[in-house]
């Protein structure tokens, strides 16, 4: 094929077939994965014995894997007669190339598996998926408990491999585990939920695997949202346990979004548990609804508190703010006299003032920083620095959690 007089393009090789299957994946579809394997028939169909630059390569059958993952996120099914064909047509190629390399690793079972890397800040896939509590549509969650047992049984027959053939090069890793565990958070069910913490545990009592924070964010999050009282108790345990854990590894320190989870259950228990009794309110329930707004506010407190020292890495979004404004206004609606319901608003207006706080309080640190960044790099001999002005939208285009903030403020106060 010819390009513009006299010059001639190169010839596809393995690599170009690579890229096209890989900008592929970064189309967010359930055909993604069919597209994919239609461009690895194309590259079978053209290659020669001969040509090593024209054949598949371990690289393409892992691209490929990793679609089919993306496709099984997007679908809630995963196949594992699908998977293990794609492994069982690697090995014809390991058979016709022994030169070449096609040994089936830990990384190459891993990238059949659906996953989440960075699943801290995920609280609005688990407030859908967890919207009536452990009720809501039984059909969905029983293809999610089938879709998380299917990526089970994947890593038990990667773990038997491992064992029985001797290969520790097959040994699941965190990335494996950390599978595992947000496709059982992920079925809406207290069994679910249950099952990631098993997992998690036993990613704990591996030596060879260094767990992080990250990998128990999906229990959190999944027992915050459930609604229920022992969701609470669970999210207390894990944050005090990864806490604890920290001393010796700092990577497991939690950090503001995961303390935020802890007024998030307390406000989703009021309003899932203590709003089932809502055809025959008591005065104990609705001193219980007080109670709980009370909860969510000294937590907040605490939390914010604990942000202001430093004493650990803190991020924070509306979330915990918003969990508080709705427990105060579940308490309003229950409120017995005109001083009780004078007393809940001033809570939600200290509310209102903390979340204020954190935001110009952000605003005055960033300036602060990026007015002093910039200066470094004014010229030397430019000594009017004094006068050097910032506007607002110079600092937000800089610093995304300010933006965030910022963005979070509107939606915030039509609370």
């Amino acid at each position: 094929v010819k390009l513009f007089d006299n010059y001639q393009l190169p010839s596809p090789n393995t690599d170009t077939f690579n890229i096209v299957m890989r900008r592929w994946m970064s189309v967010p579809n359930e055909i993604v994965h069919r597209n994919v394997s239609q461009v690895f028939s194309k590259l079978e169909t053209q290659m020669s014995s001969d040509d090593k630059e024209l054949r598949p390569t371990k690289e393409t059958f892992k691209v490929a894997l990793q679609s089919f993952a993306q496709n099984s996120k997007e679908s809630g099914i995963f196949d594992q007669v699908e998977a293990s064909n794609w492994f069982d047509r690697m090995e014809k190629y390991a058979l016709l190339y022994p030169d070449d390399n096609f040994d089936i690793d830990t990384e190459m079972f891993n990238s059949a598996l659906p996953w989440d890397e960075d699943n801290i800040s995920i609280s609005n896939d688990y407030a859908k998926i967890y919207q009536n509590g452990f009720d809501g549509d039984q059909r969905e969650k029983k293809m999610a408990m089938t879709y998380a047992r299917n990526i089970e049984d994947w890593v038990h027959n990667m773990n038997t491999i491992s064992k029985e053939e001797g290969k520790t090069s097959l040994a699941p890793d965190l990335r494996t585990h950390e599978s595992v565990i947000q496709a059982w958070a992920k079925t809406g069910t207290e069994y679910g939920i249950l099952r990631a913490e098993y997992w998690a545990d036993l990613a704990l009592k591996r030596y060879d695997i260094n767990v992080r924070v990250e990998t128990f964010a999906p229990i959190i999050a999944a027992w915050a949202q459930s609604g229920e009282e022992k969701g609470i108790e669970r999210v207390q345990f894990w944050i005090d346990n990864t806490d604890n854990l920290s001393k010796l590894n700092p990577d497991l320190q939690p950090d503001g979004y995961m303390r935020s989870n802890l007024i998030l259950a307390y406000q989703r228990y009021q309003s899932v548990s203590l709003s089932s009794h809502r055809a025959r309110p008591s005065d104990n329930i609705k001193d219980e609804h007080v109670s709980v707004a009370k909860e969510c506010y000294d937590h907040l407190t605490l939390l914010l508190e604990t942000v202001k020292d430093g004493e650990y890495e803190a991020q924070l979004d509306s979330s915990p703010f918003n969990a508080s404004i709705d427990a105060w206004n579940s308490a309003l609606k229950s409120a017995r006299d005109e001083e009780e319901m004078q007393y809940i608003v001033s809570k939600m207006l200290h509310v209102v003032k903390c979340f204020d706080d954190l935001i110009i309080s952000n605003y005055k640190h960033k300036f602060n920083e990026t007015k002093q960044n910039m200066i470094e790099n004014i010229d030397d001999n430019n000594d009017d620095h004094e006068n050097y002005e910032i506007d607002t939208n110079t600092l937000l285009r800089i610093h995304p959690e300010v933006l965030r903030l910022h963005n979070d403020s509107p939606a915030f106060y039509t609370k």
